[in-house]
């Protein structure tokens, strides 16, 4: 595709995509950064609507939509009736929506690459809905016949369905294809699913909570720039006393704002966490308490398993799946053994004595043994930051009152990320922080009603990590690997390695995976050993690039899609028709359905579809419709309190009983090692001799660290191409980098530079900042490949895969080398 050409002015490129997409505009000034802030005559008399809607970008903001002459004119944050806080809000990412639903990048026709080129070579025709379909159609039918109904395989994320994807899900599941699972940013979400059951602060309802922190904690990422609608309220608490602390190796916009900024060394955030836990253990600083009555600290550990002892160990009258099964804790009030529910001060440090015949401890004791090798002084060589620093950190946290942390993804982008996030959990159990349990409530994402799933129904064929598509460059098949595990108390047989099933088909709902991907140039290659891709998406991207058939996708505005957010549910109305030939992703699913012989499940339009979105037993309890919403257009109805956390123990959890991955894809598994959080250094980035550790060997060819930083107006590569969003930051890629390291290569501020490694390039123009930590890069995320003067900076990632847990793209263990760029492709 052609390189972007230097950007026109935020009047000249309304006028031309308003012209395109059928707006008259006559006269009358541009100003603000998302709509028309003066018309003429003529326009100031059309008929003016406003329509409920809301941004999908990040935490996801209700807003109203001003629409003249069916076209959104201006958004703005909603009011919302009812509400206890303040929720009303919209950042310039939701303020430019208007010039998303016209801009030129928009995918506006069904296209298809010119039979006898190559993917990536840019020719293509446009083709009507019906041969879109027809074709699509034709291949599922095809390769399924030949090959199984798993030999099409889906990626689905989702346009204008992006938090229920309620058809999409249905078509996967009737259809037999085979999943490709997200391999992005799931350590975080399933370490704190296995130790909290909830997220916390990043649902967006529990800003109630931040509001009443006296010492909030910011680790691992930086909400100003991702998560702008939070950082209000974390603004808000700072000036109202609270302490704020920053954990991250660079210094940024939150570190400008806190009371103490502690530089980590990248990828040590784990042991930091690990080693202040034993400080505070060993100087009294932990809360007993709340670890006996919240969490599995108390519980008494089988030697001899390594599973909680529960009373059907000791009564044979109990059955394990009764309601009575009690977890055995040692009760210090009758100095004998007794029962999680009923004892009055259960033991926290008792190890390794006998109950009826079995050794046994408290999950808690073994915690403090393992962190015991984490002294200061480790901890302080190993993290690089100094000793009175985590003392003070911990002081903080420990004395303040009402405090918790909030973990960002950025944790979760190095090898062994899940354990990482384990042990900052742990650390948050162990010092009283997590809130008690809440959930947001949730529509039904399913695919299927209610009665539908009672009664059963199709599912999936097989579930496909993303990097599991290495296996393509050799066989063009997916090889399942073979294993008998224990997971969650049971016995799983995992399909031998003899069973294999080709993939020949991709279809990719919504997301931009060949943006988001590690090691962009060998995911390309993979990606061509499918013989048929097609993608689904608002805007034309990365992946639309190497596609067979390209289909435009309708934004939020252009059709209905329900949402619950940040406490709020908002009806999500039709704003305006949809431009050019886009469609809604529940018309597209149904289309494909009824294609290949499935009518019986795509016969509902999408307002009954949505009807079932709504339809869900706590919807039901509290007599919720997709009516009554429709009718309302937005309700507040804040969180769940819960009677437990959603964990398999009901209480906060450092200690994982029966460790079984999230998803199995062949890797190595001893539960005896992962019971509780340790840490590793990251495999690749990990550029020095401390604590024990040597430094990676491909740290001597390639010395620097590059991670890719979120940026204000982008969310990853959403938003990247929209013009207004170019004007308010510098309009191609950037990569920021401490002065030392460019006067050390001879690199000037403003030159562009070609960073590299065996994987592959990037070019940017250099930014110094102090902040930057010496030996680190950061590179703007999310640049289309075509933004770049040459290469893309997920051409440097790798798709190293070492968690136990779950495969996760480990985006920031990454090393690279950096030099002046000698514009050569």
């Amino acid at each position: 595709m052609e390189k972007p050409r230097r950007a026109v002015s935020r009047r000249g490129f309304l006028k031309t995509a308003l012209a395109v997409s059928g707006v008259a505009l006559a006269g009358g000034a541009l100003s603000g950064c998302s709509s028309v802030s003066s018309y003429n005559a003529a326009s100031a008399q059309a008929e003016e609507q406003v329509c409920t809607t809301y941004c999908n970008a990040c935490m996801g903001c209700p807003l109203e939509a001003v629409v003249r002459d069916d076209n959104v004119v201006l958004t703005r944050a909603a009011e919302i009736p009812g509400a206890t806080r303040d929720v009303k809000r919209m950042c310039a990412r939701g303020a430019s929506i208007p010039t998303m639903l016209v801009e030129t990048k928009r995918v506006k026709y069904p296209m298809r690459r010119v039979k006898g080129t190559e993917r990536g070579a840019g020719q293509w025709e446009r083709i009507s809905w019906d041969e879109a379909i027809a074709d699509i159609c034709d291949h599922i039918k095809r390769y399924q016949s030949e090959y199984g109904k798993g030999s099409v395989c889906s990626f689905t994320y989702g346009t204008t369905e992006p938090r229920n994807l309620y058809n999409l899900y249905r078509l996967e599941n009737v259809a037999g294809f085979s999943h490709q699972n997200r391999t992005t940013d799931m350590a975080l979400s399933e370490s704190l699913m296995y130790t909290a059951g909830g997220y916390f602060y990043q649902s967006g309802t529990d800003t109630d909570l931040v509001q009443k922190s006296k010492a909030f904690v910011i680790w691992g990422h930086n909400p100003v720039v991702s998560w702008p609608n939070m950082w209000r309220y974390i603004a808000d608490a700072v000036d109202n006393g609270c302490k704020l602390v920053d954990v991250d190796p660079n210094y940024n916009t939150i570190a400008q704002k806190s009371d103490l900024f502690v530089p980590v060394r990248p990828g040590t955030d784990g042991a930091l966490a690990l080693g202040m836990i034993n400080y505070m253990e060993q100087n009294g600083l932990t809360a007993d308490a709340y670890m006996q009555q919240k969490s599995c600290a108390p519980f008494l550990v089988k030697a001899s398993d390594g599973k909680f002892l529960r009373k059907s160990d000791l009564d044979t009258s109990i059955t394990a799946d009764s309601g009575d099964d009690d977890f055995a804790v040692w009760d210090n009030a009758t100095g004998a053994l007794g029962y999680a529910k009923t004892a009055s001060n259960p033991e926290l440090r008792k190890s390794s004595f006998e109950v009826e015949g079995m050794t046994v401890s408290t999950s808690y004791s073994l915690l403090i043994d393992m962190v015991g090798e984490w002294t200061m002084a480790r901890t302080a060589e190993v993290t690089d930051v100094p000793e009175d620093t985590i003392k003070r950190f911990i002081d903080i946290i420990t004395s303040a009152g009402n405090c918790d942390i909030f973990q960002g993804y950025g944790l979760d982008h190095y090898t062994h990320g899940f354990n990482t996030i384990s042990a900052v959990s742990a650390l948050r159990i162990v010092g009283g922080m997590v809130p008690d349990p809440r959930s947001p409530y949730s529509m039904n994402t399913t695919g299927f009603t209610m009665q539908e799933q009672a009664a059963g129904h199709p599912t999936t064929t097989c579930q496909i990590g993303t990097f599991m598509f290495n296996d393509l460059l050799d066989t063009g098949k997916y090889t399942f690997p073979s294993a008998t595990m224990e997971y969650g108390g049971q016995t799983v047989e995992i399909p031998g390695a003899t069973v294999e099933q080709p993939l020949k088909m991709l279809i990719n709902f919504g997301a931009n995976i060949l943006n988001s991907c590690a090691n962009r140039n060998e995911s390309i290659e993979a990606y061509k050993k499918f013989e048929y891709v097609v993608v689904t998406n608002v805007e034309w991207c990365d992946t639309c690039d190497m596609a067979d058939v390209v289909l435009p996708a309708a934004m939020i505005q252009e059709t209905v899609a329900p949402i619950t957010m940040d406490g709020c549910l908002v009806a999500g109305e039709q704003c305006i028709t949809p431009r050019f030939e886009a469609k809604a992703d529940y018309e597209i699913a149904q289309l494909i359905g009824q294609g290949i012989g499935l009518g019986e499940y795509f016969a509902e339009d999408m307002e009954t579809g949505m009807a079932h979105v709504m339809d869900t037993q706590v919807f039901n309890m509290v007599g919720m419709t997709y009516d009554a919403l429709k009718q309302a257009k937005i309700m507040y109805v804040d969180c769940m309190p819960l009677p437990k956390y959603m964990t398999t123990t009901g209480r906060l959890q450092f200690y994982q009983e029966v460790p079984g991955p999230f998803e199995y894809y062949g890797q190595a598994l001893n539960p005896a090692e992962v019971h509780l959080p340790v840490w590793q250094p990251p495999v690749e980035a990990w550029t020095v001799d401390a604590g024990g550790f040597q430094h990676s060997a491909l740290s001597e060819k390639y010395p620097l660290q590059v991670i890719a930083g979120t940026r204000r107006f982008r969310v990853h590569s959403y938003y990247g191409q929209n013009p207004l969003l170019r004007e308010m930051e510098i309009n191609e890629p950037c990569v920021r980098m401490n002065p030392a390291d460019a006067e050390a290569r001879g690199i000037a501020e403003g030159d562009y530079v070609e960073l590299y490694n065996d994987r592959g390039h990037a070019v940017a123009k250099a930014l110094f900042s102090d902040g930057i930590r010496p030996g680190m890069l950061d590179i703007d995320r999310g640049w289309q490949a075509s933004q770049y003067k040459s290469g893309c900076s997920q051409e440097l990632t790798s798709k190293q895969i070492v968690d136990w847990s779950c495969p996760n793209y480990a985006y920031h263990d990454c090393l690279c080398e950096m030099r002046k760029w000698d514009g050569q492709e």
